[in-house]
């Protein structure tokens, strides 16, 4: 059998503060351009010929479910995006007055930082020649947290159909292997991801001050309603989404909300706590095959939290 050449992949750990400068500077200008740097496609390519072993998150029953389909594990792809939120003017009501609104400038730059990030994954399993990325997850890092820069990370494992034409784009889906085959088998085809985010501003206004320091038990109503009023927004841009790719339904849809305090002075001597909601929804988008009309999009999330 003839033995592939080598293709030797060097180490940071080993080279020298002017290559390293270098190829930072590569990799800058490759990413500019919407490129993959060189020591990236460098190592898939070493990968998709089998110079370096495949690494994936799979347990054993993923992979005998995806090998009894002819699905080939190809390795883990990630594609990352730091990016600066830029400033916004948030609007002051005052103490007596209940407001709450999205922002739409951070709310954009999040859904676009988090796409970017989703794209050079996609473009890293395009370079394996790959049909689909599966148990995709996207991870958000605050890098440096006074001068709004955050890190997402988009992460999964390429997968390829043997015998089959390479497509023009993988699919992406946040399902692992094992349940991307049953989707198939069950004749529901996974076209890609559905998402939906925002960011979204909840000022405090006196009864909800009134409320926090009350001896009584009792529902923060303007915050409860500014919770499902951002959760609607958001799964509505979810199913917008899967529209757009013409899918039946959304798989495995996750519901993330976290929140971040924000003092606010209402009078020279007294402040309150303003909330801000960072929300993002993501879930796998699917077809069915059948040629019966398809229903309405249906969501179903998962309890787990």
């Amino acid at each position: 059998m003839e033995q592939k050449p080598s293709r030797e992949i060097p180490t940071q750990n080993y080279l020298s503060q002017e290559e390293l400068a270098r190829r930072a500077k590569d990799t800058e200008e490759a990413l500019r351009a919407g490129q993959l740097p060189a020591q990236v496609t460098n190592r898939l390519d070493a990968m998709r010929e089998g110079q370096l072993p495949f690494t994936s998150s799979f347990r054993v029953k993923e992979w005998a479910a995806l090998r009894k389909f002819q699905f080939l594990p190809l390795g883990q792809v990630m594609g990352s995006s730091i990016y600066h939120i830029g400033w916004s003017r948030l609007a002051n009501a005052g103490f007596y007055f209940s407001q709450s609104f999205e922002i739409e400038a951070p709310t954009s730059a999040m859904m676009e930082a988090r796409k970017i990030a989703l794209g050079r994954m996609q473009q890293e399993a395009m370079a394996l020649h790959a049909h689909a990325v599966v148990g995709v997850r996207l991870e958000k890092v605050t890098k440096i947290p006074e001068e709004n820069i955050i890190e997402f990370i988009a992460v999964g494992t390429a997968i390829r159909l043997e015998g089959k034409p390479t497509p023009k784009s993988p699919i992406l889906a946040t399902v692992s292997g094992q349940d991307f085959v049953r989707l198939i088998e069950a004749g529901a085809m996974p076209v890609g991801l559905a998402m939906g985010v925002s960011y979204y501003y909840l000022m405090t206004d006196w009864r909800d001050f009134r409320q926090q320091f009350s001896l009584y038990n009792q529902e923060m109503g303007h915050f409860q309603q500014g919770v499902a009023r951002v959760r609607t927004k958001v799964m509505k841009r979810m199913i917008d989404d899967a529209h757009a790719l013409e899918a039946s339904g959304v798989i495995g849809a996750d519901f993330h909300l976290t929140v971040e305090e924000v003092e606010r002075e209402v009078s020279e001597n007294q402040s309150v706590t303003d909330h801000i909601l960072d929300v993002v929804a993501l879930g796998t988008a699917v077809e069915h095959s059948s040629q019966q009309p398809k229903p309405h999009i249906i969501t179903t999330i998962s309890l787990n939290d």
